[in-house]
């Protein structure tokens, strides 16, 4: 171990009984020495992300941390997302598991590094599942601080694993203010991962004159209401410039993209949809989305999987935000000070008029709000990090 970690006798001692540590990890933590960064010293920041997913939030993470100052930001992740994130500018390292379950000598190791290499803060970008519950169930000196993401608060809540978590984590990071429930336990602050990295320019077959209504996400009926847009077009016909682009793959787990691309055939609306079987190319997903007029999430508070939103948010969210693209979405969410001025709202009753007189958005109309900016974002990022 490196030197420059400071550890009590108490320290030492509370976890001289540890199963798991022999006795020359025990040693480094009576032996080593560390000196406190003050708040304006640059640190050192590990972003973890041990579930191979969410991987949408790293770059504005990134981005925040680096252009905050000089900061060293490594990244630990695992395999599946290495092909989207190894690329990010401003990483001064990063490290990919080749599994997705991580065994107790990769989670050491891991610990291993974070001491010895004199990290300041771990800031774990999925803060729930078996590999970071296994992995802040190690021992850490006190000056390692952990900062979780969140991404269903519910967990907060009703989760054993999430108890054991937290008891490392008191700090966590929310996606949307509206899920800024209040929480006596925990510190939350909330930041919005709507900074993408530069991606290769695509031409689109976008014609003239057409409105385009994208659905981002997988084809999946346990989220998305399909059956209530497709009997909405049967007894509500649009006009045929108005496309509905179903913006993901159908064939993953839980997919219905084979059943949703029949009912449209049934239906004789194939000129009016376009949808992809499998994964869509992440240059072909950026473009579409930069040439969408509304963004549908297509979830409903009251269907299916849809009360899940009052605890999480659907990824269609930040995109839309991001690209400034208004929404077409369940009056619902007409409660939330977000949606409630960048949004078109219906509810099943009016969704078919809605659609009919649906026009191209006025250009400067949505997303005046300050709190969309770089420099705004950054800032609430840093005052839970600092905090």
């Amino acid at each position: 171990m490196a030197m420059g970690e400071v550890v009590t006798m108490g320290d030492f001692d509370r976890f001289s009984n540890h199963p798991i540590l022999p006795m020359e990890q025990l040693e480094e933590f009576r032996t080593s020495w560390w000196q406190a960064p003050s708040m304006t010293a640059p640190l050192k920041i590990a972003l973890l992300e041990l579930c191979g997913f969410h991987d949408e939030c790293l770059y504005s993470q990134v981005r925040f941390i680096k252009e905050h100052g000089d900061h060293d930001l490594h990244l630990f992740a695992t395999e599946r997302i290495k092909d989207r994130v190894q690329h990010f500018p401003g990483l001064d390292s990063s490290y990919f598991f080749p599994n997705e379950k991580l065994s107790l000598s990769q989670l050491l190791w891991l610990r291993r590094r974070l001491i010895s290499e004199g990290f300041h803060k771990v800031v774990i970008n999925s803060a729930s599942g078996k590999n970071v519950r296994n992995f802040l169930l190690l021992p850490y000196p006190e000056r390692l601080e952990f900062v979780g993401v969140i991404h269903d608060i519910q967990r907060l809540r009703k989760s054993f694993d999430q108890r054991l978590i937290s008891r490392r984590i008191k700090k966590y990071f929310v996606l949307n203010d509206y899920l800024l429930h209040p929480c006596s336990r925990y510190r939350l602050g909330s930041f919005y991962p709507i900074f993408f990295p530069p991606v290769e320019s695509q031409a689109c077959p976008k014609r003239e004159g057409e409105l385009w209504v994208t659905i981002p996400g997988r084809i999946e009926a346990r989220r998305r209401d399909y059956d209530l847009l497709f009997r909405t077009l049967k007894a509500h016909p649009v006009a045929k410039s108005t496309k509905f682009i179903l913006l993901g793959g159908g064939s993953e787990k839980h997919g219905v993209g084979h059943e949703v691309r029949l009912r449209i055939e049934e239906m004789g609306l194939l000129d009016q949809f376009v949808m992809w079987e499998n994964f869509v190319p992440v240059p072909t997903f950026h473009s579409y989305l930069a040439h969408s007029d509304y963004i549908m999430p297509l979830v409903s508070l009251q269907r299916n999987e849809g009360l899940r939103y009052n605890q999480q948010i659907t990824g269609a969210f930040n995109l839309g935000i991001a690209y400034k693209i208004p929404f077409l979405m369940d009056s619902h969410f007409e409660t939330f000070e977000d949606f409630r001025p960048n949004s078109v709202f219906y509810n099943e009753a009016d969704l078919g008029e809605v659609l009919q007189n649906l026009t191209a958005p006025a250009p400067g109309r949505y997303y005046q709000e300050a709190k969309w900016s770089f420099e705004a974002q950054q800032e609430r990022y840093w005052k839970l990090l600092q905090a």
